[in-house]
C-alpha cells in the first residue's frame, strides 16, 4: 500500500496527471504533474503523494483507467477527478467510486 506518512513536518505532494488543473491547493504543498504513461509504482513509491488529481478524460485514458491504474499500484488515497459540467455528476461519481473501491474518488468541476 502506499500511502504518506501523516507525521511529517512537511505539507503534502499533490500529484497532478496533465490534462487536470490543480485547482487551490494547500499552502506549501507540493505540486508535481506528471503525464499518464509515466504514473508507475516508482514514481508513485518516491513522491508518497497524499492526492492524485486527474482529468475526466485525457490524452489516451479516461478517469476509470487511471484510477484503476492507481489502485493497482497500490495507491490508497485521495483522487480527485476533474470533469466537465455534468447534468448529474453524483451519478457519474458514485459509478468512479464503485470501480475502485480502495480510493477514495471526488468528482468536480474543471478548475480552469
Amino acid at each position: 500500500m502506499i500511502q504518506r506518512d501523516n507525521a511529517s513536518d512537511s505539507a503534502g505532494v499533490i500529484l497532478v496527471v496533465e490534462g487536470a488543473s490543480p485547482g487551490p491547493v494547500t499552502a506549501g504543498a507540493q505540486i508535481v504533474t506528471r503525464q499518464y504513461r509515466q504514473i508507475d509504482a516508482k514514481l508513485l513509491g518516491s513522491l508518497l503523494p497524499e492526492l492524485v488529481i486527474l482529468p475526466l478524460f485525457g490524452a489516451g485514458f479516461d478517469a476509470i483507467e487511471a484510477l484503476q491504474h492507481l489502485e493497482r499500484l497500490g495507491y490508497r488515497g485521495l483522487a480527485i477527478v476533474r470533469g466537465p459540467d455534468l447534468p448529474n455528476r453524483a451519478i457519474v461519481e458514485r459509478e468512479l467510486c464503485a470501480m475502485v473501491p480502495q480510493l477514495t474518488v471526488r468528482l468536480t468541476g474543471p478548475m480552469n
